[in-house]
């Protein structure tokens, strides 16, 4: 099992079946996103950047995820899957090279520990971004380790515009480079952020839009939380037997600093493997804790070190298999590693969460998007969530259909200031109000908005604390109005009620209507 042929073998045998649970993983969701916020806006912004060019340079977005998932987004959401899939391919391939330079024994099961990392797998299938900085990272290291810095460096210089986490890495890659005296492809590093300020400065109209239009605000959107939320959530993050494995190379690589010199190896497990994970941790840690640039603590921003984590986690164990004291044993410790590592990928499958808040903002948005396609179709409606776009057939970059215009209402105090009479508003519980700003209250005192539609889950839920509903609003010229015919429509509606309506209007001897709008106005003074 442990020659270079049975090895080979068994990693494309790996490598295969991963993939090949990744795509009836995905059957057996069948229409359903697992993230109907950022996972679907990221798609469509891939989808859309054929007919919106400018959307290659769109921030937030992360430009180089958008280029190379753009092709793969024309097919529908699950091309942005199979894209994020391949990706694991790539990764899966680097990390059997660099298990090889590292001398490290059955390679094959730095794949399945990668493939089992819980919150990797579940970016995978979420369509999300951070698998691209993974696979971006570990090809770096691939290339920095086997001296061909030019390419690495060019790698490093794009993961810039994959994930912001991209910051931590290549300040230990520097650190690395600057130890070994290798200065002269340091430059190379500012490459792509030279080049994405001169392309995107026909969108953005400032050359130094990279650092102007970052999305990330110095003060927390989401609020803060506890200092240690990251490195709590080990069990739901990295799981038990990776993270335990992981700690002791973690040690093993201390011990060696201490005790011996420090060698080429000892710099290399500590500069390009453990201190980017140490910093993407700590950062967010801190970042959470502080509630600033924009952090919502969360912990699918650790599957971009998945694959470091596990080639950590295969050292020790390979260090462990060291120790044995007879050498048959080594065998069977391959095999006992086979069956473990195969056991946590069923488990990391099989317990896979999937946040049922997710598939009831779907839900309840599906219904929203139903009946606007079918009673207001073409009228222009403000809305943030980009599930409603996406089962409404709205263009959400469009001049009047844009997700942003809510977020972007110039009065936010009284939203109907921003448009025209007879237009819609669509009010969520959580893109609406944490980044859009704007409460349910305001949307009901509002004096020329009329409510006109809920939308609720079968199982109340909240979001950051706030109850989770939709609610649609129109802009009216006389609310008050509104309001009382909706109520006259009401009597009429009612049998009883409107016979007893016109009994009354027959004992004062005034027309009907001007007692139906005698009893409307009577209802609506005593409801309030």
């Amino acid at each position: 099992m442990t020659n270079n042929k049975t090895d080979k073998s068994l990693s494309f045998l790996v490598i295969t079946i991963c993939v090949i649970v990744f795509l009836i993983f995905l059957n057996t969701l069948g229409n359903s996103i697992l993230d109907p916020g950022d996972g679907l806006k990221h798609f469509l912004i891939a989808k859309y950047s054929w007919s919106y060019p400018s959307l290659f340079f769109d921030h937030w977005g992360k430009p180089l995820f958008t280029l190379l998932s753009s092709p793969f987004a024309q097919f529908g959401f699950k091309g942005m899957l199979f894209f994020n899939i391949l990706l694991f391919v790539a990764t899966s391939f680097f990390l059997l090279k660099i298990t090889k330079l590292l001398s490290l024994k059955n390679g094959w099961l730095s794949i399945l520990f990668c493939f089992s990392i819980p919150i990797y797998f579940g970016i995978v299938v979420s369509g999300l971004t951070e698998i691209l900085l993974a696979t971006l990272i570990i090809a770096t290291l691939y290339y920095v380790l086997k001296e061909k810095y030019f390419i690495g460096c060019v790698i490093l210089s794009f993961s810039y515009f994959s994930r912001p986490e991209s910051l931590f890495v290549i300040m230990s890659f520097v650190l690395y480079l600057l130890i070994i005296k290798k200065y002269k492809y340091i430059p190379i590093i500012g490459l792509s952020i030279l080049i994405y300020s001169i392309a995107g400065y026909f969108t953005h109209d400032d050359f130094l839009w990279v650092f102007t239009k970052r999305p990330y605000s110095s003060t927390g959107t989401y609020g803060s939380g506890e200092l240690f939320h990251f490195v709590g959530s080990y069990k739901d993050t990295f799981g038990k037997f990776i993270t335990y494995s992981f700690l002791v190379g973690v040690l093993i690589v201390t011990y060696n600093l201490i005790k011996t010199k420090l060698t080429l190896s000892n710099l290399q497990w500590t500069l390009l493997v453990i201190f980017p994970v140490c910093l993407v941790v700590g950062a967010h840690s801190i970042l959470w804790w502080k509630g600033m640039q924009g952090s919502a603590g969360l912990l699918r921003i650790l599957a971009t070190i998945a694959p470091l984590v596990a080639l950590v986690a295969v050292f020790a164990l390979n260090k462990i298999e060291s120790l044995l004291p007879i050498k048959p044993l080594s065998k069977s410790f391959s095999f006992l590693l086979l069956i473990v590592g195969s056991y946590i990928a069923y488990l990391t499958v099989q317990n896979h969460f999937i946040d049922d808040r997710m598939i009831s903002s779907e839900k309840v948005l599906l219904e929203a998007a139903e009946w606007y396609k079918n009673e207001h179709k073409g009228i222009k409606i403000y809305y943030m969530p980009p599930y409603f776009a996406y089962q409404a057939d709205i263009d959400p970059f469009g001049k009047d259909t844009n997700m942003e215009m809510f977020k972007m209402l110039k009065d936010k105090k009284i939203p109907s200031n921003n448009a025209e009479f007879g237009e819609l508003f669509l009010w969520d519980g959580q893109f609406s109000e944490i980044e859009g700003k704007i409460s349910l209250n305001t949307m009901y005192n509002d004096p020329s908005l009329t409510h006109v539609k809920t939308f609720k889950p079968e199982k109340p839920f909240n979001v950051y604390g706030i109850n989770y509903e939709v609610q649609v609003f129109k802009k009216v010229k006389n609310k008050n109005q509104q309001e009382v015919n909706k109520v006259i429509n009401r009597i009429k509606n009612n049998k009883d009620w409107f016979e007893s309506v016109k009994k009354e209007a027959a004992n004062r001897k005034i027309p009907i209507e001007e007692m139906l709008e005698r009893s409307a106005k009577h209802v609506i003074k005593n409801r309030k």
